[in-house]
C-alpha cells in the first residue's frame, strides 16, 4: 500500500491527539486492589531521544473480520519503510501465546 493510499485509508478513522486528559482520567479511575501500577525506570523522554521520534498509539477497534489487522500491518509496513520504529500488537496473536486459554465470554475476567 502506497503512502497516498494509506492516507486515504486512515482519513476517516479520526484524529491523533497529544491530549492526555482521557488517559489521565482513565488512570485515575478506581482499579481492583490487586492491580498495581509499576513505574518504569526509563522515561518517555529517554525513549524519544533513543528512537528519535515521539510515541503514538493507534488503537483500531471494530467488528471481527472488518479489516483492522490488514490496515494495522499496512500502517506498520509504511512506518518501517519510513525508518520509524513501530509494532503491531494484535489481540488474536496475544491469544496464541500469553492468553491462549482466554475466550470471549463474560466468564473470562
Amino acid at each position: 500500500m502506497g503512502t497516498l493510499a494509506l492516507r486515504r485509508a486512515l482519513k476517516g478513522m479520526g484524529s491523533i491527539s497529544n491530549d492526555t486528559s482521557d488517559r489521565e482520567k482513565n488512570m485515575n479511575e478506581k482499579t481492583p486492589p490487586l492491580v498495581v501500577w509499576h513505574g518504569s525506570q526509563v522515561t518517555s523522554a529517554a525513549r524519544q531521544k533513543l528512537l528519535g521520534q515521539q510515541p503514538v498509539t493507534l488503537w483500531l477497534t471494530g467488528f471481527s473480520a472488518a479489516g483492522k489487522f490488514m490496515l494495522a500491518f499496512a500502517v506498520e509496513r509504511a512506518l518501517i519503510d519510513q525508518g520509524r520504529a513501530c509494532y503491531v500488537l494484535d489481540g488474536d496473536n496475544v491469544r496464541h501465546g500469553l492468553n491462549r486459554d482466554l475466550g470471549f465470554s463474560a466468564a473470562n475476567p
